[in-house]
């Protein structure tokens, strides 16, 4: 009796693990329907996200780096956020996580690399404890790189590293607009993201950028004529991005 006591205890279990899982399926499938179709609602924004599938304008010139540097940013859907981690097992570490970002809406950016962010995020945790952080940006995630068959360590696949203090921005402020119009006219789908998860804008205060976009070393724009830069004024395309690596 205590054996067949145990197997029916064991398929009941069974039958709620099963029943549990089902339930989250449900449940999974109506919340990325729901988000699907407010996303389908908002569609007259959702082309500006997929800017991998689409070709980008021509990059200015190599010798720019300035407007290069904008360039990147302007036209980069996330970028890799690193700081010092506070986590267990990481402590005191450098550590990175891609986080989607932008400048602004396309042709109206203003170059001030812009976030959506949840303090629950234990990255946010370790970011509040120390502000100091970089953002890489690269050419690698548009169809620029692949198009000319660029490995991404290639320099000709341009990258930015911009180096700086991590801040969220006060709410209902008018650089919280300009954040809150940044994001969602790149990312409309965070519109739809859990308002229980307290996201907040935040934005990186630039003091230093290093930039990769061709051979010879890296070139550090100031910050002051990375701000002056146009990243909409583009030159023709650059007979320098056709050399082959070797």
């Amino acid at each position: 009796m205590k054996v067949f006591g145990v197997l029916v205890v064991t398929i009941q279990l069974a039958l709620s693990h099963a029943a549990l899982d089902w339930l989250d399926a449900v449940i999974i499938d109506n919340y990325n329907a729901e988000n699907i179709a407010e996303a389908q609602f908002q569609g007259n924004q959702i082309s500006e996200v997929s800017l991998h599938e689409e070709p980008l304008p021509p990059p200015p010139d190599v010798k720019d780096a300035a407007k290069y540097a904008r360039y990147i940013v302007h036209y980069s859907s996330w970028g890799s956020l690193s700081h010092i981690s506070w986590q267990p097992f990481t402590t005191a570490l450098p550590i990175a996580r891609a986080y989607s970002i932008s400048d602004g809406p396309i042709g109206k950016g203003n170059g001030v690399p812009y976030f959506l962010m949840t303090i629950r995020d234990n990255e946010m945790q370790d970011i509040v404890k120390d502000p100091r952080a970089s953002l890489t940006c690269s050419l690698a995630q548009s169809n620029f790189c692949r198009d000319k068959a660029y490995d991404p360590e290639d320099p000709r696949c341009s990258q930015v590293i911009l180096t700086g203090k991590f801040a969220f921005i006060p709410n209902n402020t008018a650089e919280w607009k300009i954040a809150e119009n940044a994001m969602y006219s790149r990312h409309p789908i965070m519109k739809t993201w859990p308002k229980s998860h307290d996201w907040q804008f935040a934005k990186l205060f630039i003091r230093r950028i290093l930039l990769v976009n061709y051979f010879g070393g890296n070139k550090y724009p100031s910050v002051e004529s990375y701000f002056k830069a146009d990243p909409v004024v583009y030159s023709e395309e650059n007979p320098f991005n056709n050399v082959n690596f070797s």
